[in-house]
């Protein structure tokens, strides 16, 4: 049976034209590829819960980052998590990648509308966030 969120919001997508790939052994991920001002080619997973009340929203891999500016990398997270309290910017140690996330709760009558407006936030953000992201990476701030 496939997940209910993902059904839903699924037919959202498809009413509005907004395209997506359907992952997951129960259909319950989206994949939505975005190419946007900053960063061309971002790509968000949309993973939905099976209770059809919540939802997360992921970015794996913005920016891989050079051995040695981890801590300059922390402080960009924490101004960027602070700056843009909606999506969570996070660097994972073992890969020295950026990733950033969204969580919500959704309810079952706007869970398309939810979801989507989260997804375009989100990669606003992201696309606002990726010159100041790079700068600190490659510029030394």
């Amino acid at each position: 049976m496939a997940n209910k969120a993902a059904e839903i919001a699924r037919k959202y997508f498809d009413s509005i034209n907004f395209n997506y790939t359907v992952t997951g052994d129960d259909g319950e991920a989206l994949r939505a590829a975005f190419e946007l001002k900053n960063r061309t080619d971002l790509d968000l997973m949309i993973i939905f819960d099976p209770t059809a009340n919540s939802c997360a929203i992921r970015s794996f891999g913005i920016a891989k980052i050079k051995e040695g500016t981890e801590d300059k990398i922390y402080a960009l997270c924490n101004r960027l998590n602070a700056q843009f309290r909606w999506v969570k910017f996070t660097l994972i140690d073992g890969t020295r990648t950026i990733v950033a996330s969204d969580d919500l709760l959704l309810e079952e009558k706007t869970i398309g509308e939810e979801t989507f407006s989260h997804c375009m936030q989100m990669a606003h953000i992201i696309d606002e966030a990726y010159p100041e992201i790079m700068q600190t990476i490659w510029g030394g701030n």
